[in-house]
């Protein structure tokens, strides 16, 4: 495949051949990864922000917390939820990038 989008079509006797170069780019293998990478971090970030506000550890950290009117903010349940739902919309980001990564991927794909 050219540059320009077309094959070089070359005969070989009475048979055609159709020879096409690399059909991904390096830069879209590098798009690909980096979409990859930012997919697991969404899940890694969204799941730590959705579970951690409720953990004995998130109590015992903001317990060391000197002042008073931060520690009661960040034990406060509004606030924990307001972390929380931080979580799921890194969680929902990353499920929306995976479901165009792998399915609109293929609706993309050119038919070789």
């Amino acid at each position: 495949m050219r540059a320009d989008g077309s094959a070089s079509v070359r005969s070989i006797g009475s048979v055609e051949s159709v020879s096409f170069a690399a059909t991904i780019s390096p830069p879209m293998r590098a798009s690909f990864l980096f979409r990859l990478l930012f997919i697991l971090y969404c899940v890694e970030a969204g799941t730590f922000l959705l579970l951690a506000p409720w953990s004995p550890v998130w109590d015992r950290t903001l317990a060391q917390i000197p002042l008073e009117m931060l520690r009661a903010a960040g034990l406060h349940p509004m606030v924990r939820a307001a972390i929380s739902g931080f979580g799921i919309v890194h969680l929902v980001w990353g499920a929306h990038d995976l479901d165009e990564l792998i399915f609109r991927r293929k609706l993309r794909a050119p038919d070789v």
